[in-house]
Protein backbone atom coordinates (compact mmCIF):
# COMPACT_ATOMS: atom_id res chain seq x y z
CA UNK A 1 0.00 0.00 0.00
CA UNK A 2 1.50 3.24 -0.87
CA UNK A 3 2.61 5.54 1.66
CA UNK A 4 -0.63 8.40 2.99
CA UNK A 5 1.33 11.07 1.10
CA UNK A 6 1.41 9.54 -1.90
CA UNK A 7 -2.02 9.09 -2.39
CA UNK A 8 -2.53 12.26 -1.05
CA UNK A 9 -0.80 13.72 -4.01
CA UNK A 10 -2.34 11.28 -6.51
CA UNK A 11 -5.67 12.65 -4.91
CA UNK A 12 -4.54 16.33 -5.80
CA UNK A 13 -3.05 16.10 -9.35
CA UNK A 14 -6.24 13.88 -10.13
CA UNK A 15 -9.08 16.28 -8.39
CA UNK A 16 -7.39 19.76 -7.77
CA UNK A 17 -10.38 21.29 -9.81
CA UNK A 18 -13.42 19.29 -8.17
CA UNK A 19 -12.99 20.68 -4.71
CA UNK A 20 -14.50 23.68 -3.56
CA UNK A 21 -12.43 26.77 -2.66
CA UNK A 22 -13.03 25.64 1.02
CA UNK A 23 -11.75 22.63 0.56
CA UNK A 24 -8.76 23.73 -0.77
CA UNK A 25 -7.58 26.35 1.64
CA UNK A 26 -8.25 23.04 4.33
CA UNK A 27 -5.84 21.18 2.30
CA UNK A 28 -3.42 24.22 2.17
CA UNK A 29 -3.71 24.44 6.05
CA UNK A 30 -3.19 20.87 6.42
CA UNK A 31 0.43 20.74 4.63
CA UNK A 32 1.13 24.02 6.44
CA UNK A 33 0.45 21.56 10.19
CA UNK A 34 2.20 18.67 8.23
CA UNK A 35 5.09 18.79 5.85
CA UNK A 36 7.15 16.27 3.54
CA UNK A 37 10.36 17.64 2.14
CA UNK A 38 10.15 15.74 -1.23
CA UNK A 39 6.18 15.96 -1.92
CA UNK A 40 4.84 18.83 0.19
CA UNK A 41 6.04 21.40 -2.28
CA UNK A 42 4.47 19.26 -5.25
CA UNK A 43 1.15 19.35 -3.55
CA UNK A 44 0.75 23.39 -3.02
CA UNK A 45 2.20 23.80 -5.70
CA UNK A 46 -0.88 21.68 -7.99
CA UNK A 47 -3.21 23.49 -5.42
CA UNK A 48 -1.94 27.08 -5.93
CA UNK A 49 -2.11 26.75 -9.92
CA UNK A 50 -5.29 25.20 -9.84
CA UNK A 51 -8.78 26.07 -10.48
CA UNK A 52 -10.83 25.28 -7.57
CA UNK A 53 -14.89 24.32 -9.22
CA UNK A 54 -16.15 27.31 -7.52
CA UNK A 55 -14.07 29.27 -9.61
CA UNK A 56 -14.51 27.37 -12.80
CA UNK A 57 -18.58 27.33 -12.29
CA UNK A 58 -18.85 31.15 -12.11
CA UNK A 59 -16.80 31.22 -14.80
CA UNK A 60 -18.94 29.19 -16.78
CA UNK A 61 -21.97 31.87 -15.42
CA UNK A 62 -20.47 34.52 -16.60
CA UNK A 63 -19.59 33.44 -20.01
CA UNK A 64 -23.60 32.64 -20.44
Amino acid sequence: MPPAKEILIFHVCRYKESIAKEQKDILLELLRIHTHESITPEIRRELVNSKCRDEIEQNQDMDL
